[in-house]
């Protein structure tokens, strides 16, 4: 019996044409792209950061925005009317008349005071002017007034157009023989660095 011969040699041939095809084309694409594909994984993580980035950027300029456009306004509070407590407490003062302020719709958000005095703090708010007002123009009524610094402030509180008073520069604050000129004007005849006289002056407004 005869065997059929295979040939051997004509399929080595083509199966070797046919590798040597394929590195060629391989060897053609690697020429033309310049850089070998990307491996999957590596793909994956360069597209993840990119997508990433953006959105960090974008929230990091809107927070930018928003901060730079807020503001804080503040709210005044409620605030004492000096010159409208002080009007009343004269006026009962003037009577004799006995009062306690907390009922007293002038003296809202006010230091409360009871006949004769003043609310305590408004005794803070006075403070130096290193000059002198001389002439009775700006005197107020019943000048000169005798007696330490705080007889002469309740005085000049007690009159309510008195704004502030000249007093001798170098007397102590508790001598109660010192005369204080009490004054409704502080913008007229002033003499600046006098030796022997100062003004003290009421904050009635901040």
């Amino acid at each position: 019996m005869k065997y059929r011969e295979f040939p051997e040699k004509s399929y080595s041939l083509s199966f070797a044409l046919k590798y040597a095809f394929n590195i060629l084309n391989l060897l053609f694409l690697i020429l033309k792209v310049g850089n070998p594909p990307s491996s999957p994984d590596s793909i994956t993580i360069s597209s993840t950061m990119s997508s990433s980035i953006p959105m960090s950027t974008s929230s990091t300029s809107t927070s930018i925005s928003t901060s730079s456009t807020s503001s804080t306004t503040a709210t005044p509070g409620p605030h004492c009317n000096i010159t409208l407590c002080r009007e009343v407490i004269s006026r009962y003062i003037a009577r004799n008349w006995a009062y306690d302020t907390i009922n007293f719709g002038e003296c809202i958000n006010c230091s409360r005071a009871n006949y004769p005095s003043f609310p305590s703090d408004w005794f803070n708010r006075w403070y130096i002017q290193d000059f002198y007002i001389y002439g009775s123009s700006s005197d107020c009524a019943g000048n000169p007034y005798i007696g330490d610094l705080t007889f002469c402030q309740t005085a000049c509180l007690k009159d309510i157009t008195c704004v502030g008073f000249s007093r001798a520069k170098n007397a102590l604050d508790t001598n109660s023989t010192v005369e204080c000129y009490l004054k409704n004007n502080l913008t007229v005849s002033q003499i600046f660095n006098d030796t022997n006289w100062h003004t003290v002056v009421f904050n009635s407004t901040t």
